[in-house]
């Protein structure tokens, strides 16, 4: 007895050696004190702690990943519920493990409660990855035969040391005449036959020769025909290798045809579309040259005014009448190169979507008054005739993004005044044509004019960017050639048309047709609003202006000296900060009518503009946040000026700064 006890003790000692060796690894459980010891490979192999009291919940929380937590929680339900045994398979929470857990009770108490159950894990990742490998190969497979079938009309599995072939994917009416099994040369003889057009059944014959398809094939990992079908059109047949013996001849080939009818019509289509593409683009090319040497030659006009004369006045400074004289004419430059600037920024902006409508409720009668006040003055010192008529009655409350409207006018206008010679005349007229929908007028707008006109072969891309007739009358007009194009695109995403009507030396003629939501209201302008120009309303505001201070945030010193001398040659009182910190900081500090208005750059270092406005409409006085704010920046788009008033900001002013436009702003504000 003593002699087998210790052969027992032996073979278990060899035993727990073996299981060592192994990645199979033990802890102890027990089920009263719901408490699991691990022993120190165990913990260590598994990264654990080598004790967990408030089994399972504790460990559960600490290794097994939550998808599997069920498992493991029913197994110590188990064992705790009196069964002998209980199994588990569980990932690690981090998804690097899986493990397979096997608990056996080894003692009960006197009413045969589990007091010990001895556990064994085992680490099954590789074999769960094997697992999902064979998975993961079986869905790949079936989704590359559903992938096949939606590409090719039939495939099929051929093996040429055998003849024969198998059908993977196939059509109901080919296979009532193929099978789907059997010898493959009898069936691409039936198939040659009975599917083929006669015109490609010999070239067919000799693809699908199985004698001399490996040769053919060589190397090639696939070799196709295009043929007509007798049912389906035009298809395209391929033998794909799947295997290859060891001297690398083919043995088993795919067999597949595809239907490319569709794919045929594409390539004539898209051929013809390719021709007119091509021919756009070389037209585009050569608009787009030409526009580079005009724009070249317009920024350099212009800047070379203002330079020259910049450089005239600066010699001769003691001559204060010739000084002013070329001070006029670098005014009027400089206006003529940021209407350029301005035409090849908006021309990008609309292409690339960025510009959107601002609509507001105006009367037509007053949008085209005020154009015509505007413009009058560039008319008369051309000689030019200016008329504008207007029919009676019309519905003239309306909704429209006025800016817009204005910018459209004033190409169109602005364009017969340029190619219109002295004595000439220009007549704006609107009208109002039958519309069915009660809330929507249609409006039409015309621009005629008796100037040089445009010749039958230019006026069909007189819309399209970067064109300008090259006649020698048209050479010595500035301009970009965008104009025209602006104008297109502004009227179609106010939903209108626009066309032109031209004879070459009797005059142009434009005409817009709009449709635009009517709103209420008198249908009268008030004809009693006084319209004033820049110095008329400088020569009121200054009662206005007297004694007002200005807190001007400007970064740049120069732009700085430039505002500060126009504001104070008005009258106003100006002080200046840097950045939009230092003005929040002087509005924070200032006492009751310390100031009157604060003008206020964008880009600025430390705190930009917007920020600072949004931080003086913030504070707790009710005065600071009644102080009017104006944006005076180069951010002038109308996204920049619409972002200006979600900041708090009561207006926008666009740089360069417009003198007159800068005073009227103001004397609105403060009057």
């Amino acid at each position: 007895m003593e002699e087998r006890a210790i052969n027992r003790e032996e073979e278990q000692a060899g035993l727990l050696t073996a299981i060592e060796n192994t990645d199979i690894c033990s802890f102890w459980y027990f089920p009263q004190e719901r408490l699991i010891t691990i022993n120190e490979r165990t913990a260590r192999m598994y990264s654990c702690k080598r004790e967990y009291a408030d089994m399972p919940v504790s460990f559960a929380e600490d290794f097994v990943h939550p998808s599997t937590r069920a498992v493991f929680y029913e197994m110590y339900h188990k064992i705790d519920s009196g069964e002998n045994s209980a199994h588990a398979s569980f990932s690690s929470i981090d998804r690097k493990n899986w493990c397979t857990v096997t608990l056996t009770t080894v003692s009960r108490d006197e009413q045969g409660r589990p007091i010990k159950s001895y556990g064994v894990i085992q680490n099954i990742s590789e074999m769960k990855l094997q697992e999902a490998e064979y998975h993961s190969s079986r869905r790949t497979l079936s989704s590359i035969i559903n992938a096949l079938s939606k590409i090719y009309m039939f495939n099929y599995y051929i093996d040429l040391t055998t003849g024969k072939f198998k059908e993977i994917v196939g059509l109901d009416y080919i296979t009532s005449i193929l099978g789907a099994r059997g010898d493959a040369a009898y069936a691409f003889q039936q198939f040659t036959e009975t599917l083929i057009e006669e015109s490609y059944k010999k070239v067919f014959e000799d693809f699908v020769n199985l004698n001399t398809l490996a040769e053919r094939i060589g190397n090639w990992q696939n070799i196709s025909l295009e043929y007509l079908s007798i049912r389906r059109g035009w298809c395209r047949a391929s033998f794909i290798v799947v295997n290859r013996n060891p001297a690398g001849v083919p043995v088993q080939v795919g067999f597949v045809v595809e239907n490319i009818s569709a794919e045929r019509k594409k390539e004539l289509e898209a051929k013809k579309t390719l021709e007119r593409a091509y021919e756009t683009a070389n037209r585009a090319n050569a608009s787009k040259s030409a526009f580079l040497s005009n724009m070249s030659h317009d920024i350099r006009t212009p800047m070379n005014a203002i330079v020259g004369f910049a450089a005239i006045a600066a010699s001769h400074l003691d001559d204060r009448e010739r000084v002013a004289d070329c001070i006029s004419k670098i005014t009027a430059s400089s206006k003529h190169l940021l209407s350029i600037i301005n035409e090849v920024l908006d021309m990008s902006r609309i292409e690339s979507g960025k510009i959107q409508l601002q609509e507001q409720q105006v009367r037509l009668s007053g949008v085209l008054k005020d154009f015509m006040n505007m413009i009058q003055e560039q008319a008369r010192a051309k000689d030019l005739k200016l008329c504008l008529e207007m029919d009676s009655p019309l519905h003239e409350n309306v909704y429209v993004d006025e800016a817009k409207l204005h910018r459209v006018l004033l190409n169109l206008v602005g364009n017969a005044v340029k190619f219109t010679p002295a004595g000439g005349e220009i007549f704006i007229r609107l009208m109002e044509k039958p519309q069915e929908n009660p809330e929507y007028g249609r409006y039409v707008i015309s621009v005629r004019d008796t100037g040089i006109g445009m010749s039958s072969e230019f006026l069909p891309h007189v819309f399209e960017p970067f064109e300008r007739e090259e006649t020698s009358t048209v050479s010595r007009v500035e301009g970009t050639g965008l104009g025209m194009p602006i104008t297109k695109n502004i009227v179609e995403m106010m939903g209108g048309t626009i066309c032109a009507e031209s004879e070459q030396g009797k005059g142009s003629t434009f005409i817009i047709e709009l449709p635009l939501k009517l709103w209420e209201g008198r249908g009268e302008q008030d004809s009693s609003e006084e319209i004033l120009t820049e110095w008329e309303i400088l020569e009121k505001s200054k009662e206005v202006v007297q004694g007002k201070r200005i807190l001007l945030a400007e970064d740049n010193e120069l732009n700085q000296e430039i505002a500060v001398d126009i504001l104070t040659e008005a009258g106003f009182l100006v002080d200046t900060v840097n950045d939009g910190k230092e003005a929040v900081e002087t509005i924070a500090a200032a006492g009751e009518g310390d100031y009157d208005l604060i003008l206020m750059d964008i880009q600025m270092p430390v705190m930009d503009g917007y920020e600072a406005a949004e931080a003086i409409r913030e504070m707790t006085e009710g005065r600071l946040r009644r102080l009017p704010i104006l944006a005076m920046t180069a951010n002038a788009f109308d996204e920049d000026r619409k972002k200006a008033l979600e900041a708090g900001m009561d207006g926008h002013l666009a740089k360069p700064i417009d003198v007159g436009v800068l005073f009227r702003t103001l004397y609105e504000i403060l009057k």
